[in-house]
């Protein structure tokens, strides 16, 4: 299935001509653009062929007809513009056949809302000036007639600006298909790729700074360590209490007592000797008193054990 796409007049007929342009040199740019719009474009299994610019309108009706290879499913698309001061996109259509109608009304809706231009409606052939339109007419497959605005009004630099995007979606809806931006997809695309690019590296980029900081700090810390002064290890002495143990507490207590006891004794002989001498003395003289005698040595011994036994309590405690 194709879809035949023809510039009205040609090349070497130009058609209108108005603000520094001719009809057949914009229609063709038109058919141009439009055609490099849907080159990546889906049509849903047609092929668009391009009629050759140099022809005008009977060498195009001959050449579709030759070309056109499925009657009832090819169609074909003239492009023109419109002249006489007017404004808006109108669509011709086969008087007398609702399918001609219903594919020219697929046209102009998309036409329409890409250009914002006014919409001028469909209208059948027959109502030209000619009764007729040889392309819709003549040719084998569908047909339909488009005049995408004024060229002699401002609807000119709006189809300069507009009209081959508004003329391919218009090809598209009558395909059955819809336009695909694949600029701004890729252009989607490569912006998100370019922010995931973004946020990696700056994960990347956080990490290794994050790396850094530890190495750096732990580097810090070690040669805080190293420059630290060593301390020196005082040693503090254990003071040991001297445990006495009873048996050796009463082995000292034992050994007090036989030195005192001993003591006591050299007193004790010695006051004994003393008396005695005393005592010698008065039986010389014949005033011995054995009484006195035995109270003096009693008293010694007396003393003596005293002394003994305050010693070793005192020592015991």
């Amino acid at each position: 299935m194709k879809v035949f796409l023809a510039a009205g007049h040609s090349s070497t007929v130009a058609g209108a001509v108005s603000q520094g342009y001719n009809e057949a040199q914009v229609a063709i740019m038109l058919v141009d653009k439009a055609t490099a719009i849907l080159s990546n474009q889906n049509l849903n299994g047609r092929q668009l062929v391009v009629v050759p610019h140099n022809l005008d309108l009977v060498p195009t009706i001959n050449w579709i007809n030759q070309n056109c290879t499925d009657e009832s499913h090819d169609t074909c698309i003239e492009v023109h513009l419109n002249a006489g001061g007017g404004y808006g996109v109108e669509v011709y259509y086969y008087a007398g056949s609702e399918v001609s109608k219903q594919f020219a009304t697929e046209l102009l809706l998309p036409l329409v809302q890409e250009t914002g231009l006014m919409s001028r409606g469909v209208k059948a052939d027959s109502t030209v000036k000619w009764g007729r339109l040889g392309f819709i007419r003549d040719t084998k497959p569908l047909a339909s007639l488009i005049e995408l605005g004024f060229i002699d009004t401002s609807d000119l630099w709006v189809t300069l600006d507009k009209g081959a995007m508004a003329l391919a979606k218009a090809i598209l809806r009558s395909c059955g298909s819809t336009f695909i931006d694949h600029e701004a997809i890729a252009l989607k695309e490569a912006q998100a790729k370019a922010e995931a690019e973004r946020i990696e590296a700056e994960r990347i980029s956080a990490e290794r700074i994050a790396e850094e900081k530890r190495v750096a700090e732990e580097k810090a810390r070690l040669e805080s360590i190293e420059e630290k002064p060593t301390e020196p290890i005082i040693e503090t002495p254990i003071i040991k209490e001297e445990t006495v143990v009873e048996s050796e507490k009463y082995e000292l207590n034992i050994n007090d007592f036989k030195k005192a006891a001993l003591g006591s004794l050299y007193t004790l002989f010695g006051v004994i000797g003393i008396i005695l001498v005393g005592f010698a003395q008065d039986f010389a003289t014949g005033s011995f008193n054995i009484s006195a005698l035995g109270f003096a040595i009693g008293a010694a011994i007396f003393s003596a054990a005293g002394n003994l036994l305050k010693r070793f309590f005192t020592d015991a405690k």
